[in-house]
This record gives C-alpha cells, sequence and structure tokens, in this order.
C-alpha cells in the first residue's frame, strides 16, 4: 500500500495505479487517489442526508 499511495518507491518492477507509473507519475498517482476518495466520502454524505 505504502508504494501504491506513492508513500515509498518501487525498488523494481513496474507499479501502477489508475492508469499512473507510481515511480515517474507520483502527483497524478496522488490526484487520482484524492478525487476518487472525495467522490466517495461526497457520495457518502449524500446518503446520509436522505435518511
Amino acid at each position: 500500500m505504502k508504494i501504491l499511495s506513492t508513500l515509498l518507491k518501487p525498488d523494481a518492477g513496474p507499479a501502477g495505479v489508475n492508469g499512473f507509473d507510481v515511480a515517474t507519475q507520483a502527483a497524478d498517482v496522488r490526484e487520482s487517489i484524492s478525487r476518487t476518495g472525495q467522490t466517495h466520502v461526497e457520495a457518502m454524505g449524500r446518503d446520509r442526508r436522505r435518511r
């Protein structure tokens, strides 16, 4: 998880998240993770307001 979230650099082999290489496109990886998380949080908030 630490490599895929760009907290650690991979020491061998390729690793990617949402189509981005974690070694060369770390900022894009982090942005794509945050967007996904934010969308999920917003959806949860909408669901809770409906109840």
